[in-house]
């Protein structure tokens, strides 16, 4: 649910930039794809620890999601700041990888506020329907 959104950054950039799709293009789509793919799976891990170690749902949310914060925002800065040189290239070949690091620009903010604000309600909302679900099961059963 996620994936999509950094991928909206991306044509964001693009369309701003007035650059066209290109294969480096599409090579950015596929890394922000893979780095939202990565921080999204390491985050529900993340949560799914804490609540085997007996934390409660909000509670392993809030917690996961809190201790999470600067480990992503440190790797999606140093990310974000290694593709600004290639995003401003002038010289011959910069034209080639422009692309590539305008759609890293565009889609990491974007998939890290997905990653880090909708993931977890996203979480949250799914997990709750099935306690519910589970509740309803249980007192019907009795």
């Amino acid at each position: 649910a996620i994936l999509p959104v950094g991928l909206l950054g991306s044509v964001l950039a693009l369309l701003i930039s007035g650059i066209p799709l290109s294969s480096t293009a599409m090579i950015g789509f596929i890394l922000v794809i893979g780095i939202t793919a990565n921080n999204a799976i390491v985050l529900v891990a993340f949560i799914e620890q804490l609540r085997k170690e007996g934390k409660s749902l909000y509670e392993a949310v809030s917690v996961g999601t809190s201790l999470r914060i600067q480990p992503k925002l440190m790797t999606a800065f140093i990310a974000m700041a290694g593709m600004v040189p290639l995003a401003i290239a002038r010289e011959e070949g910069g034209e080639i990888l422009q692309p590539l690091a305008l759609t890293i620009l565009g889609g990491m903010p974007v998939a890290l506020i997905a990653t880090l604000i909708v993931l977890p309600v996203i979480y949250l909302m799914v997990h709750e329907r099935k306690i519910k679900r589970e509740e309803r099961k249980r007192n019907f059963d009795v």
